[in-house]
């Protein structure tokens, strides 16, 4: 496991997280109590973890050393074409707020 926090400039240690993003990289619920498995309770934060730990790797990663395609070589075509639809709604619903 990660012991630096990568969320922000701060690069805290993850026993002393000093923002939210932090905390829910580090699956820390507020008030620094860490929770038995490491991951936040609810499905949705689960989900928003995921979302930004994919995020912070596709934003320090992509076009590094290999090319875009190469990272989704773990998904079937059909996977690819799901997880591409869901993406899609998502951000449609997103900038609609």
């Amino acid at each position: 496991m990660e012991n630096i926090c990568p969320c922000c400039d701060r690069h805290c240690p993850s026993d002393n997280l000093h923002c939210r993003r932090g905390e829910e990289h580090f699956g820390v619920e507020s008030g620094g109590s860490r929770r038995h498995d490491g991951n936040p309770g609810k499905p949705e934060e689960r989900m928003i973890v995921l979302l930004r730990k994919c995020g912070h790797f596709l934003h320090h990663n992509v076009g590094r050393d290999g090319d875009a395609a190469a990272l989704a070589d773990a998904l079937t075509a059909e996977e690819k074409a799901t997880l591409e639809t869901l993406l899609e709604k998502c951000l449609a619903k997103w900038q609609e707020q």
